[in-house]
């Protein structure tokens, strides 16, 4: 005979930190009893990563923007670099920038913003890891387009995830983000002169950018958006 509910509160037939579905699986819940519950705690929770995977995503977008500015000269000065091929350091990276917002929304209809954000986070992070690790100056350049193409990808997908995932609540989240982005823009620089009074140089710099950048792309990974592909919204709030 299955207990009642009063009986599971007082004791209950397996340990607390056991999930409701396991209890389920275990016959100690009748079939169905909390399941839409333990749903709604999941897709809850998912829903707060993919808000703190999207505000991680603009805070680290707005300090590798300001950092790049910051860090230019000295990238200059390792390459022995004039003003004339300092020019084309900063125009390639955002060249990188011009072709993706042409065909990324169709393209993350196709394929699902999930995937075109892993995409965006491997692109920076190999071009911050090559940035840190190449001697040679076409390599160099090449690790600039790569970052731009990421960090145009990245741009304008991310904004669109929080919008699609969250449309009831989408102006926060958006303003939230906006916020995010202006913090790293304005601690990457002093964050960059504090670790040059250690000797950390350029390329350190944008090696550990890189390691941020697969971090967050491994909590990415984690997500699991209900709108991927811009299916027709629905009404939850995460918070």
């Amino acid at each position: 005979m299955a207990q009642s509910p009063a009986r599971w509160a007082a004791k209950p037939p397996i340990p607390l930190f056991i999930s409701v579905e396991g209890w389920r699986l275990c016959g100690s819940v009748p079939r169905g009893h909390h399941r839409q519950g333990d749903y709604a705690v999941r897709q809850k929770s998912f829903g707060l990563l993919i808000i703190l995977v999207s505000y991680a995503t603009t805070f680290m977008l707005g300090m590798y923007i300001t950092m790049y500015d910051s860090t230019i000269q000295s990238i200059a000065d390792g390459f022995l670099a004039n003003a004339a091929v300092m020019g084309v350091m900063i125009g390639m990276q955002h060249f990188g920038m011009i072709a993706p917002p042409f065909f990324i929304g169709a393209f993350s209809n196709w394929a699902g913003k999930k995937r075109v954000l892993m995409v965006s986070y491997m692109l920076l992070a190999a071009g911050a890891l090559l940035v840190g690790l190449t001697h040679s100056f076409p390599a160099f350049i090449a690790a600039m387009f790569i970052i731009g193409t990421g960090y145009s990808v990245m741009e304008a997908t991310a904004s669109s995830v929080l919008s699609d995932e969250f449309p009831y609540h989408s102006r926060k989240h958006l303003n939230f983000s906006q916020v995010a982005f202006s913090a790293g823009a304005l601690l990457s620089p002093l964050i960059t002169q504090w670790l040059k009074g250690f000797g950390v140089i350029f390329r350190h710099l944008y090696i550990g950018c890189a390691a941020l950048f697969l971090l967050i792309a491994l909590a990415h990974a984690l997500t699991r958006p209900r709108n991927d592909k811009g299916a027709a919204p629905v009404r939850f709030n995460p918070l």
